[in-house]
């Protein structure tokens, strides 16, 4: 691993799929070059951060309390609860680009790993700075559990350059 960063992934009590880590710290080792290590046992959502209506998180609320959490470290968290944001009623993650922090819902994939390690290379991928790409990419924008399933859990080479010329 080229990058001293670690990928710190931290299921919350509402994450079920913790058989998803395996395949998500592959891809995150494989495709961005960190080291992803799973935080141990999960924690509770903070109360605060549900103040969306139907019960769902707001996913900007949660990402400003995520980031007084770390400095160095990306921080992704990972729920089982519907996430919305300020932008959209409901999103299936949510970062800051060149933040420390993200979060990936699992509400919607039905226990299906593989989109929940495209989406946390997804948000990951945008705390390292990668915003989203047009081509057959991790990065590509989904609006669908379909658009999710068509695009591949890697980067393209555009991504990979523009993360080479960070030295990630």
């Amino acid at each position: 691993m080229k990058n001293e960063r670690k990928a710190v992934l931290l299921p919350f009590e509402s994450f079920r799929e913790k058989e998803a880590f395996s395949e998500i710290k592959k891809v995150i080792e494989a495709e961005l070059s960190l080291k992803a290590v799973v935080a141990g046992e999960s924690i509770a959502e903070p109360k605060s951060v549900f103040s969306l209506s139907g019960g769902k998180i707001d996913a900007d609320l949660l990402l400003s309390y995520l980031q007084k959490c770390t400095e160095k470290n990306i921080l992704a968290v990972f729920t089982g609860n519907e996430l919305g944001c300020s932008d959209s009623d409901f999103v299936f993650g949510a970062a800051i680009v060149n933040g420390v922090c993200c979060v990936v819902s699992s509400s919607g994939f039905e226990g299906n790993t593989g989109r929940i390690a495209k989406e946390a290379l997804h948000e990951i991928g945008h705390c390292l700075g990668l915003t989203h790409c047009k081509n057959a990419c991790a990065m590509r924008f989904s609006s669908s559990v379909e658009d999710i399933d068509l695009k591949p859990a890697k980067l393209c080479s555009a991504c990979k350059k523009f993360l080479a010329a960070k030295n990630i």
